[in-house]
């Protein structure tokens, strides 16, 4: 063990950033952003940073880190974080509960693999084996439901916005209404977009099989190039059944928050063509080599998900440098960049650029971002002392 790299603290950081309107999507929606950044110093200086849980947060992840985790890694060699994560998932195994504990540990590991990766000088796509390359494929999330606004205009004036920032991809989002309204607005942004323009629709889990059948039927002549959640992901069974009859690839994962389940997705038999993990909710970087792994077996893409703060989107970027194309559907590995607005993304960290729907990754070493100090201190929710 390196004694420069021992783990002199392990800090989580609870983030909250209030926005001027709430985002709405079918199944559910957002008044405020949330993350939980995880903040690791070894005793030489050297720090990483993670997040853990960013489907807009989840609550108690600050305590777990504090509490169950961190003393737990006081003294541990940081410039090993695949046997950290073991460490810290045996204690998983036995205890967890709905994924909390896997979402806390994957903050951490992000966290060791950004110091570890610091340590050595490189970037962490070179740690991880991914190839020297200073771009991956990039397409735009947004398109959700807007009080007063018609859905179908919105879309297309998004659509275009999008096209004019660099993007050759975007991931719609429909459910909520009526089937007929969902495919007229797709149908609508494919006219005014035209075929060079990748594009992706997520329901959101919005859907029974039947409508997702009918969903399906009326997508198959818009050159979508998948369905996301049209189901809810915990139903493997139902998305083989779905799959079977599918006239384009299906993809889901990404609310998937136990590990076992995500293996669910695509073995004995691939329920979905593009399996979508959270790095920030299932388990970070470590496990996502042994997803990708299993995917590639069951000719299935692996593509992150990715909705968090600017920490996970480094993070993210620098997974996705490192992934290819298993499948047989043709779906390259590519970033999510969610647009929507987020000051935990834009003000944390400079943004990623896109040009030709090609996204520049972060330079530097290890993760390549360093969170803004005064941004965090904006955003902190402090908690009460305790009497």
């Amino acid at each position: 063990m390196n004694a420069g790299l021992a783990i002199r603290d392990v800090e989580a950081l609870a983030l909250a950033a209030p926005l001027a309107e709430p985002l709405r999507w079918a199944t559910g929606e957002l008044r405020e952003r949330r993350a939980t950044l995880v903040h690791v110093r070894t005793a030489n200086g050297i720090e990483g940073w993670g997040e853990a849980g960013s489907h807009g947060g989840v609550a108690g992840l600050e305590a777990v880190i504090a509490k169950a985790l961190a003393p737990l890694l006081i003294g541990a060699d940081a410039g090993a974080p695949e046997e950290r994560w073991r460490e810290l998932y045996a204690l998983a195994r036995r205890h967890d509960r709905g994924g909390l504990l896997l979402a806390a540990i994957a903050g951490i590991d992000m966290a060791l693999w950004d110091v570890a990766a610091r340590a050595i000088g490189v970037s962490l796509r070179t740690l991880l084996g991914g190839r020297a390359r200073r771009t991956v494929p990039a397409y735009a999330t947004g398109f959700y439901l807007r009080e007063g606004v018609d859905p179908l205009e919105a879309a297309c004036e998004e659509a275009a916005a999008h096209r004019a920032s660099g993007f050759c991809a975007m991931k719609m989002t429909i459910g909520g209404r009526a089937v007929r309204e969902d495919l007229a607005t797709v149908a609508a942004v494919r006219e005014r977009m035209g075929p060079d323009v990748a594009l992706m629709v997520d329901a959101h889990r919005a859907y029974e099989l039947p409508q997702a059948r009918r969903v399906l039927r009326g997508l198959a002549p818009l050159d979508v190039r998948w369905l996301e959640e049209p189901l809810d992901s915990g139903s493997p069974t139902a998305y083989r059944k779905l799959r079977r009859t599918a006239p384009m690839p299906l993809a889901a994962g990404e609310s998937v928050t136990e590990l076992g389940e995500l293996a669910a997705l695509v073995k004995p038999s691939p329920a979905v063509d593009v399996l979508q993990p959270s790095l920030a909710v299932a388990g970070g970087l470590t496990p996502l080599r042994g997803i990708a792994a299993a995917a590639k077996t069951t000719r299935v893409t692996v593509v992150p998900h990715c909705s968090g703060s600017a920490v996970a989107l480094a993070a993210t970027a620098q997974a996705v440098a490192t992934l290819r194309s298993t499948g047989s559907a043709g779906v390259p590995p590519s970033l999510e960049l969610d647009t929507t607005p987020n000051p935990l993304r834009s003000e944390l960290a400079a943004p990623l650029g896109v040009h030709d729907g090609l996204c520049q990754l972060p330079h530097g070493p290890g993760l390549g971002v360093v969170p803004d100090a005064s941004v965090v201190e904006a955003y902190l929710v402090r908690r009460a002392a305790a009497p």
